[in-house]
């Protein structure tokens, strides 16, 4: 399920940022979780996309009803950001693989337009079980076809399913089709290290599996001390 809560004047974020959320239990105790933030920062929302069958704590959110109370931590977190990618001069392919729910910091990049201004091609790839646990497909359909407008298309948009196969779509974990070369063939998108960058968000054994792949590439993790390509975000 994805929902909105209402944004203080005061909460100012980055895309790619998490927020933490709480309920105020029976005992008057308060308790909170972090959510990566789905909605962008010109946005007068907050949103999040979350499983309800996750956790206790996702369940009570699940039985929520417009009016209901959400506690909200006023201090956004995480680094999942482009701002961390050092920008040379040559152009830049930015890189978005995710899992599930790990779609969420991606929407707020997405709905951001300094994303695309920043990087020449931006590439989507989100890994699910099945058809029906992709979510935001209508939105990000449609931003595919309104970037395609100018016949220079610069947003992709893959989808893959690990359950179930479909005639035409890719079928598999993104780190089998990073290996085999599937994705680079079907994007039609050569992955180099001096062009691309990436941010992982979601599964922590894809996360391993795929950095573990990029790192046999000469792709290395980014850090403050020492820049690199890749920026992860465990999503549990």
């Amino acid at each position: 399920m994805s929902f909105r809560i209402g944004r203080p004047a005061d909460f100012v974020f980055m895309p790619g940022q998490y927020a933490k959320i709480g309920l105020r239990l029976d005992d008057g105790t308060e308790v909170y979780r972090p959510y990566s933030i789905a909605s962008a920062p010109h946005q007068k929302f907050l949103e999040f996309f979350l499983v309800t069958a996750r956790g206790e704590f996702s369940r009570q959110i699940g039985k929520f009803q417009p009016g209901s109370t959400v506690l909200l931590d006023h201090t956004p977190q995480g680094y999942l950001s482009i701002d961390r990618f050092r920008q040379p001069q040559q152009e830049q392919d930015l890189w978005l693989l995710g899992t599930g729910t790990g779609l969420s910091p991606f929407l707020s990049l997405l709905r951001d337009a300094t994303v695309f201004w920043r990087f020449e091609h931006v590439v989507l790839v989100v890994s699910v079980r099945e058809s029906a646990d992709l979510g935001y497909a209508d939105e990000l359909e449609h931003l595919t076809a309104a970037c395609a407008q100018d016949g220079n298309r610069r947003f992709h948009y893959l989808k893959t399913f690990t359950r179930e196969e479909r005639a035409g779509l890719a079928n598999g974990r993104i780190n089998v089709l990073l290996e085999s070369g599937e994705l680079e063939r079907r994007l039609d998108l050569p992955i180099t290290s001096a062009r691309s960058r990436f941010m992982l968000s979601g599964n922590p054994e894809m996360i391993t599996g795929v950095t573990e792949l990029l790192n046999a590439r000469s792709f290395r993790l980014h850090r403050t001390a020492e820049p690199g390509h890749i920026i992860v975000e465990n999503y549990w």
